[in-house]
């Protein structure tokens, strides 16, 4: 009888079987897991003041409540705290629930082709969009949001530069890519979070009050612009974005609202790489609107901002967005909305 044979008949020592079967049950265990806890839409939405559930607060709290929205506004944090619609409204003679302003959070082109095509029956309606654009958008240093790893399809995952594999993975195994916020579900027991309300002139009251001011514009800089590496995928999807809504017959402005004096100096001498990439990806894309496009990163002080309009490198306070709005309302001129 041959060696080969001779070892092929015996049987499995039992430290290997024993292997074996811990691995068997790791396994069973992470799919009882995956398929449970992790595939559960809760787990994104138990704590609505959170990056993964502002989509679903954006739609229940203020799309809900204006079904004929005549100016839409996409964009960032920065978009949603410097456009009060009330004063847009007040300035252009629209009436209450005309002006949404859809801005998020680290919002991106991402959050806005999502918002859009998923409530395309009451945005499409809109006449004008406004569609605000950030210099960080060309950083692929910066990961991918929650919403990208809750929302984004396949297709979507394959284009984003640079952060193709851990994307491809939480699609796969939703354990991977909702990993932080299933640790959030699991502390608060599946309790709800508190809830987002909305502000009285309808933008989302996102900022705590004890929030204050936040980091010097040195800091921002480096935490937006800091470790750069180019990238293409937000610019692009900025772009299908504002050819959507042209398709939808939707006037386009391109924003790119004013930033505090000292992060533009900090840009200009710093970072000079970033903003040369960003104003070279943001040509197509006013090329592409068909109004005129609102690029004031530079002109605080032209607009009659100071200092004291700011929270930090270019977020608004209430006061500075009163102004900025008003200015807003001023170029638009007149709109006239479907249905007058």
């Amino acid at each position: 009888m041959s060696p080969s044979s001779t070892s092929s008949s015996e049987p499995v020592p039992p430290a290997r079987r024993g292997v074996l079967r811990a691995v068997g049950v790791c396994l069973v265990l992470l799919l009882a897991f995956e398929l449970v806890v992790a595939r559960r839409e809760a787990v994104w939405t138990v704590r609505p003041r959170s990056s993964g559930a502002v989509l679903d607060v954006i739609e229940a709290r203020v799309l809900s409540h204006a079904p004929s929205p005549c100016v839409v506004v996409f964009g960032s944090s920065r978009l949603r705290d410097a456009i009060a619609p009330m004063v847009v409204e007040r300035e252009l003679g629209l009436s209450r629930g005309d002006v949404l302003n859809l801005g998020v959070t680290a919002g991106t082109p991402f959050d806005a082709q999502h918002l859009f095509h998923r409530n395309r029956d009451i945005l499409s309606g809109a006449t004008v969009a406004l569609v605000g654009v950030e210099d960080w958008y060309v950083n692929g240093a910066i990961p991918p949001s929650a919403r990208e790893r809750r929302f984004a399809t396949l297709g979507q995952r394959l284009e984003t530069d640079g952060h193709v594999l851990p994307l491809l993975a939480g699609w796969a195994w939703h354990t991977y890519g909702a990993h932080d916020v299933i640790w959030h579900w699991m502390r608060a027991r599946g309790r709800r979070g508190a809830d987002v309300g909305v502000l009285e002139d309808g933008r989302l009251d996102w900022r705590l009050r004890s929030d204050g001011h936040n980091d010097p514009p040195r800091v921002d800089a480096e935490r937006l612009l800091g470790g750069y590496q180019f990238t293409q995928h937000r610019m692009r999807r900025a772009l299908a974005l504002v050819e959507s809504l042209r398709r939808a017959d939707i006037d386009v402005s391109v924003v790119q609202i004013p930033l505090h004096p000292e992060y533009t100096r900090l840009v200009a001498e710093e970072h000079e790489e970033v903003g040369t990439d960003f104003e070279r990806e943001l040509r197509p894309i006013v090329s592409a609107s068909n109004l005129s496009p609102l690029i004031w990163a530079d002109d605080s002080a032209a607009l009659g901002l100071r200092a004291n309009h700011f929270r930090d490198y270019g977020h608004m306070t209430e006061d500075g967005a009163a102004v900025l709005s008003a200015r807003i309302a001023h170029e638009l001129g007149s709109v006239r909305c479907q249905g007058d």
